[in-house]
Protein backbone atom coordinates (compact mmCIF):
# COMPACT_ATOMS: atom_id res chain seq x y z
CA UNK A 1 0.00 0.00 0.00
CA UNK A 2 2.86 2.15 1.03
CA UNK A 3 4.59 1.48 -2.88
CA UNK A 4 1.22 2.82 -4.22
CA UNK A 5 0.68 5.62 -2.13
CA UNK A 6 4.38 6.96 -3.56
CA UNK A 7 3.39 6.31 -7.16
CA UNK A 8 -0.07 8.27 -6.93
CA UNK A 9 2.20 11.01 -4.81
CA UNK A 10 4.87 11.10 -7.88
CA UNK A 11 2.03 10.97 -10.81
CA UNK A 12 0.28 14.07 -9.12
CA UNK A 13 3.52 16.00 -8.58
CA UNK A 14 4.21 15.13 -11.60
CA UNK A 15 1.13 16.50 -13.25
CA UNK A 16 1.17 19.58 -11.34
CA UNK A 17 4.77 20.57 -11.60
CA UNK A 18 5.62 18.42 -15.18
CA UNK A 19 8.06 16.97 -12.91
CA UNK A 20 10.29 13.78 -14.09
CA UNK A 21 13.14 11.75 -13.14
CA UNK A 22 15.55 14.25 -13.67
CA UNK A 23 13.63 16.75 -12.12
CA UNK A 24 12.54 14.85 -9.36
CA UNK A 25 15.48 12.43 -9.33
CA UNK A 26 15.11 11.67 -5.30
CA UNK A 27 11.46 10.17 -5.33
CA UNK A 28 12.29 8.78 -8.86
CA UNK A 29 14.88 6.88 -7.47
CA UNK A 30 13.25 5.90 -4.39
CA UNK A 31 10.38 4.04 -6.48
CA UNK A 32 12.48 2.47 -9.43
CA UNK A 33 15.90 3.25 -8.31
CA UNK A 34 18.26 0.08 -9.09
CA UNK A 35 20.36 -1.11 -6.67
CA UNK A 36 23.73 0.29 -7.33
CA UNK A 37 26.95 1.06 -5.34
CA UNK A 38 27.85 4.66 -4.78
CA UNK A 39 30.92 5.53 -6.75
CA UNK A 40 33.23 8.00 -5.53
CA UNK A 41 36.70 9.02 -6.12
CA UNK A 42 37.48 7.55 -3.33
CA UNK A 43 35.47 3.82 -3.93
CA UNK A 44 36.61 3.82 -7.96
CA UNK A 45 40.15 3.43 -6.34
CA UNK A 46 38.96 0.30 -5.20
CA UNK A 47 38.86 -1.46 -8.52
CA UNK A 48 41.72 -2.58 -9.46
CA UNK A 49 41.66 -2.20 -12.91
CA UNK A 50 40.98 1.62 -12.61
CA UNK A 51 43.52 1.94 -10.20
CA UNK A 52 46.30 0.52 -12.36
CA UNK A 53 44.41 2.48 -15.63
CA UNK A 54 44.53 5.89 -13.66
CA UNK A 55 48.33 5.14 -12.36
CA UNK A 56 49.08 4.17 -16.09
CA UNK A 57 47.64 7.23 -17.61
CA UNK A 58 49.13 10.43 -15.19
CA UNK A 59 52.92 8.14 -14.82
CA UNK A 60 53.19 7.89 -18.62
CA UNK A 61 51.87 11.52 -19.28
CA UNK A 62 53.82 12.83 -16.75
CA UNK A 63 56.93 11.17 -17.86
CA UNK A 64 57.11 13.19 -21.43
CA UNK A 65 59.80 15.58 -21.98
CA UNK A 66 57.93 19.24 -21.23
CA UNK A 67 59.43 22.29 -21.48
CA UNK A 68 58.90 25.51 -23.18
CA UNK A 69 60.35 25.89 -26.92
CA UNK A 70 61.28 29.16 -29.29
CA UNK A 71 60.94 29.48 -33.04
CA UNK A 72 64.63 30.83 -33.76
CA UNK A 73 65.07 32.60 -37.70
CA UNK A 74 66.41 30.15 -39.51
CA UNK A 75 63.89 27.74 -38.70
CA UNK A 76 65.11 26.02 -35.89
CA UNK A 77 63.27 24.97 -32.69
CA UNK A 78 65.11 25.41 -29.27
CA UNK A 79 64.24 25.17 -25.95
CA UNK A 80 63.26 28.83 -24.29
CA UNK A 81 65.84 28.60 -21.47
CA UNK A 82 65.86 32.49 -20.62
CA UNK A 83 62.25 32.64 -21.03
CA UNK A 84 60.83 33.66 -17.60
CA UNK A 85 58.73 30.70 -16.70
CA UNK A 86 61.89 27.94 -17.98
CA UNK A 87 62.54 26.95 -15.10
CA UNK A 88 58.47 26.28 -13.52
CA UNK A 89 57.39 24.32 -16.46
CA UNK A 90 60.72 21.84 -17.20
CA UNK A 91 61.53 21.67 -13.24
CA UNK A 92 59.88 22.74 -10.70
CA UNK A 93 56.26 24.92 -10.69
CA UNK A 94 56.41 25.53 -6.59
CA UNK A 95 58.40 24.63 -3.66
CA UNK A 96 55.08 22.35 -3.13
CA UNK A 97 56.27 19.52 -5.92
CA UNK A 98 57.97 18.87 -9.14
CA UNK A 99 57.45 18.98 -12.65
CA UNK A 100 56.49 15.25 -12.51
CA UNK A 101 54.24 15.08 -9.41
CA UNK A 102 52.36 18.21 -10.85
CA UNK A 103 51.62 16.90 -13.84
CA UNK A 104 50.77 13.48 -12.15
CA UNK A 105 48.02 14.78 -10.01
CA UNK A 106 46.63 17.25 -12.68
CA UNK A 107 45.77 14.36 -14.59
CA UNK A 108 44.62 11.99 -11.19
CA UNK A 109 42.19 15.42 -10.79
CA UNK A 110 40.96 15.71 -14.40
CA UNK A 111 40.02 11.88 -14.41
CA UNK A 112 39.16 10.77 -11.07
CA UNK A 113 38.89 14.50 -9.11
CA UNK A 114 39.58 14.32 -5.11
CA UNK A 115 37.97 14.74 -2.16
CA UNK A 116 37.35 18.49 -2.50
CA UNK A 117 37.81 18.94 -6.51
CA UNK A 118 35.27 18.72 -9.41
CA UNK A 119 36.22 15.51 -10.98
CA UNK A 120 36.96 16.64 -15.16
CA UNK A 121 38.38 19.97 -14.15
CA UNK A 122 41.40 21.39 -12.62
CA UNK A 123 42.26 24.62 -11.81
CA UNK A 124 45.95 26.09 -11.68
CA UNK A 125 46.26 29.87 -10.99
CA UNK A 126 49.68 31.27 -11.45
CA UNK A 127 51.13 33.64 -8.23
CA UNK A 128 52.74 36.77 -9.72
CA UNK A 129 54.76 39.25 -8.09
CA UNK A 130 54.77 42.87 -8.11
CA UNK A 131 56.80 43.34 -11.29
CA UNK A 132 53.92 41.18 -12.37
CA UNK A 133 56.00 37.59 -13.23
CA UNK A 134 54.99 34.38 -12.58
CA UNK A 135 56.92 32.88 -9.61
CA UNK A 136 54.84 29.61 -9.06
CA UNK A 137 51.88 28.10 -10.24
CA UNK A 138 49.56 26.64 -7.92
CA UNK A 139 47.26 23.13 -8.59
CA UNK A 140 44.18 24.31 -6.54
CA UNK A 141 42.90 21.31 -4.07
CA UNK A 142 40.58 22.80 -2.09
CA UNK A 143 36.99 23.35 -3.17
CA UNK A 144 35.74 26.07 -5.77
CA UNK A 145 33.28 27.82 -8.08
CA UNK A 146 32.87 28.96 -11.76
CA UNK A 147 30.26 31.81 -12.32
CA UNK A 148 29.46 33.04 -15.53
CA UNK A 149 28.64 36.99 -15.61
CA UNK A 150 28.06 39.11 -18.86
CA UNK A 151 29.70 35.83 -20.86
CA UNK A 152 33.28 36.14 -18.57
CA UNK A 153 33.83 33.36 -16.36
CA UNK A 154 35.07 34.14 -12.85
CA UNK A 155 36.43 31.96 -10.32
CA UNK A 156 36.38 32.29 -6.60
CA UNK A 157 37.76 29.51 -3.81
CA UNK A 158 36.04 28.51 -0.54
CA UNK A 159 39.16 29.64 1.33
CA UNK A 160 39.08 32.85 0.68
CA UNK A 161 36.88 35.74 -0.71
CA UNK A 162 39.07 36.29 -4.15
CA UNK A 163 37.86 36.25 -7.61
CA UNK A 164 40.00 35.14 -10.43
CA UNK A 165 38.96 36.34 -13.70
CA UNK A 166 39.14 33.70 -16.59
CA UNK A 167 42.14 35.52 -18.04
CA UNK A 168 44.25 34.59 -14.60
CA UNK A 169 43.52 30.76 -14.62
CA UNK A 170 44.20 27.65 -16.62
CA UNK A 171 41.30 25.59 -16.28
CA UNK A 172 42.13 22.23 -18.05
CA UNK A 173 38.97 20.81 -18.63
CA UNK A 174 38.22 16.63 -19.48
CA UNK A 175 35.88 15.05 -21.71
CA UNK A 176 34.22 18.49 -22.15
CA UNK A 177 31.17 18.83 -24.85
CA UNK A 178 31.02 22.77 -24.47
CA UNK A 179 34.42 24.14 -24.20
CA UNK A 180 34.30 25.46 -20.25
CA UNK A 181 33.01 22.67 -18.30
CA UNK A 182 34.59 18.88 -18.04
CA UNK A 183 32.83 16.07 -17.16
CA UNK A 184 33.26 13.36 -14.56
CA UNK A 185 34.64 9.92 -15.86
CA UNK A 186 33.41 8.42 -12.84
CA UNK A 187 29.95 10.00 -13.48
CA UNK A 188 29.98 8.71 -17.24
CA UNK A 189 30.98 4.96 -16.14
CA UNK A 190 29.30 4.29 -13.18
CA UNK A 191 27.35 1.57 -14.26
CA UNK A 192 30.75 -0.14 -15.22
CA UNK A 193 32.18 1.08 -11.63
CA UNK A 194 29.64 0.33 -9.87
CA UNK A 195 28.88 -2.93 -11.11
CA UNK A 196 32.60 -3.90 -10.67
CA UNK A 197 32.21 -2.63 -6.77
CA UNK A 198 29.32 -5.53 -6.49
CA UNK A 199 32.03 -8.29 -7.99
CA UNK A 200 34.27 -7.28 -5.48
CA UNK A 201 32.02 -7.15 -2.68
CA UNK A 202 30.65 -10.48 -3.52
CA UNK A 203 34.36 -12.27 -3.59
CA UNK A 204 34.88 -11.02 -0.49
CA UNK A 205 31.74 -12.21 0.66
CA UNK A 206 33.10 -15.51 -0.76
CA UNK A 207 35.84 -15.57 0.69
CA UNK A 208 35.11 -14.28 4.52
CA UNK A 209 31.65 -16.08 4.96
CA UNK A 210 31.59 -18.58 2.48
CA UNK A 211 32.54 -22.24 3.20
CA UNK A 212 34.47 -24.37 0.21
CA UNK A 213 33.12 -27.54 -0.20
CA UNK A 214 34.37 -29.84 -3.08
CA UNK A 215 31.09 -31.80 -2.49
CA UNK A 216 28.72 -33.60 -0.67
CA UNK A 217 27.85 -37.59 0.33
CA UNK A 218 24.34 -37.93 0.43
CA UNK A 219 22.01 -40.65 1.80
CA UNK A 220 17.97 -40.66 1.91
CA UNK A 221 19.50 -43.03 5.88
CA UNK A 222 18.74 -41.90 9.10
CA UNK A 223 22.87 -41.64 10.72
CA UNK A 224 23.61 -41.38 14.44
CA UNK A 225 26.39 -38.96 15.13
CA UNK A 226 28.75 -42.16 15.27
CA UNK A 227 28.03 -43.26 11.95
CA UNK A 228 28.39 -39.97 10.49
CA UNK A 229 31.68 -39.70 12.09
CA UNK A 230 32.87 -43.37 11.00
CA UNK A 231 31.32 -42.64 7.36
CA UNK A 232 33.44 -39.13 7.47
CA UNK A 233 36.38 -40.60 8.50
CA UNK A 234 36.76 -43.61 6.15
CA UNK A 235 35.79 -41.17 3.15
CA UNK A 236 38.29 -39.14 4.48
CA UNK A 237 41.28 -41.60 5.06
CA UNK A 238 40.47 -43.21 1.43
CA UNK A 239 40.08 -40.26 -0.69
CA UNK A 240 41.64 -37.36 0.70
CA UNK A 241 44.84 -35.84 0.68
CA UNK A 242 47.94 -36.09 -2.22
CA UNK A 243 48.33 -39.77 -2.42
CA UNK A 244 44.50 -40.22 -3.13
CA UNK A 245 43.92 -37.55 -5.84
CA UNK A 246 42.07 -38.72 -9.26
CA UNK A 247 40.74 -42.18 -7.30
CA UNK A 248 37.78 -43.31 -8.31
CA UNK A 249 35.11 -43.83 -5.04
CA UNK A 250 32.74 -46.62 -4.69
CA UNK A 251 30.04 -46.06 -2.68
CA UNK A 252 27.31 -48.65 -0.54
CA UNK A 253 23.75 -48.37 0.56
CA UNK A 254 22.27 -45.57 -1.36
CA UNK A 255 25.25 -42.71 -0.73
CA UNK A 256 25.76 -40.77 -3.56
CA UNK A 257 28.55 -38.29 -3.71
CA UNK A 258 27.30 -34.99 -5.45
CA UNK A 259 30.33 -32.25 -6.78
CA UNK A 260 30.21 -28.55 -5.61
CA UNK A 261 31.37 -26.22 -8.00
CA UNK A 262 33.20 -23.19 -6.28
CA UNK A 263 31.00 -20.32 -5.36
CA UNK A 264 33.33 -17.78 -7.93
CA UNK A 265 32.86 -19.66 -11.22
CA UNK A 266 33.02 -19.16 -14.82
CA UNK A 267 30.43 -17.11 -14.72
CA UNK A 268 32.23 -14.28 -12.31
CA UNK A 269 35.57 -14.53 -13.79
CA UNK A 270 33.76 -13.55 -17.13
CA UNK A 271 32.32 -10.81 -15.54
CA UNK A 272 35.48 -9.46 -14.24
CA UNK A 273 37.21 -9.69 -17.92
CA UNK A 274 34.22 -7.74 -19.21
CA UNK A 275 34.43 -5.28 -16.06
CA UNK A 276 38.62 -4.79 -17.27
CA UNK A 277 37.28 -4.20 -20.96
CA UNK A 278 35.01 -1.80 -19.82
CA UNK A 279 37.08 0.09 -18.29
CA UNK A 280 40.27 0.19 -20.80
CA UNK A 281 37.68 1.75 -23.16
CA UNK A 282 36.48 4.23 -20.71
CA UNK A 283 40.37 4.91 -19.86
CA UNK A 284 41.59 4.39 -23.39
CA UNK A 285 44.26 2.11 -21.86
CA UNK A 286 45.01 -1.48 -23.70
CA UNK A 287 43.59 -4.08 -21.98
CA UNK A 288 46.69 -6.41 -21.93
CA UNK A 289 47.99 -3.47 -19.56
CA UNK A 290 45.34 -4.02 -16.66
CA UNK A 291 45.81 -7.40 -16.68
CA UNK A 292 49.23 -7.19 -15.53
CA UNK A 293 51.18 -8.20 -18.93
CA UNK A 294 53.16 -5.50 -19.24
CA UNK A 295 55.37 -4.31 -21.78
CA UNK A 296 57.25 -1.03 -21.62
CA UNK A 297 57.77 -0.46 -25.34
CA UNK A 298 54.12 -1.50 -26.27
CA UNK A 299 53.08 0.63 -23.42
CA UNK A 300 53.96 3.60 -24.68
CA UNK A 301 53.49 3.11 -28.48
CA UNK A 302 49.92 2.20 -27.41
CA UNK A 303 49.06 5.15 -24.94
CA UNK A 304 50.91 7.98 -27.25
CA UNK A 305 49.31 6.87 -30.44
Amino acid sequence: MEFINKIVKFIKRSRISNLGPAKDWKLYQELFGTNQRRVSHETSLSIPAYFRALSILSEQIASLPFSIYELKSDGNVVEAINHPMYSLIKYRPSKKYDTFSFREAIVRQAVNGSMSTKSGNVLIIPNRNQAGNVIDLVLVDEPWEMYKINDEFYYKLESNNEIYSQSEVLHIKSFSDNGYWGKSLIEAGKTTFSRALHEIDYGNDVYAKGTNLSGTVETDMILNEDQLNAIKKGWADKYSGPNNQQGVAFLQAGFKFKPVSSKLDAADIDARKLTIEDISNLTGVPGFLLLGQNNISATNIEILK
